[in-house]
C-alpha cells in the first residue's frame, strides 16, 4: 500500500496530470458524482479506478500510473 501511495505522489510531482483526468472532469460537469476511488497495483503499474454515479447511470474510469510517475489518459465507460 505504501508503494502505491508513493507512485501516486510521484505522479503528481513529476507529471502534468491535466490531460489524464480530462474525461473525468467532463463527466463531473455533466452531473456525475464520484462515489468510489480505489488504487490497485498491476506489475510495474498502479491503476486508479474511479466510480461515478448520476441517478441510475454509472461510469467507471481508470488511470494507469507507472513507477516513474508517467500517466496514461483516463479511460471511462458509462453504464
Amino acid at each position: 500500500m505504501k508503494k502505491i501511495f508513493f507512485f501516486v505522489v510521484l505522479s503528481l510531482l513529476w507529471c502534468n496530470t491535466g490531460f489524464a483526468d480530462q474525461a473525468i472532469k467532463t463527466l463531473l460537469k455533466n452531473g456525475f458524482k464520484i462515489s468510489k476511488e480505489e488504487i490497485f497495483q498491476s506489475g510495474n503499474w498502479g491503476i486508479k479506478v474511479i466510480t461515478l454515479q448520476k441517478k441510475n447511470s454509472y461510469a467507471v474510469c481508470t488511470i494507469a500510473i507507472n513507477q516513474i510517475g508517467g500517466m496514461r489518459d483516463a479511460i471511462c465507460k458509462i453504464f
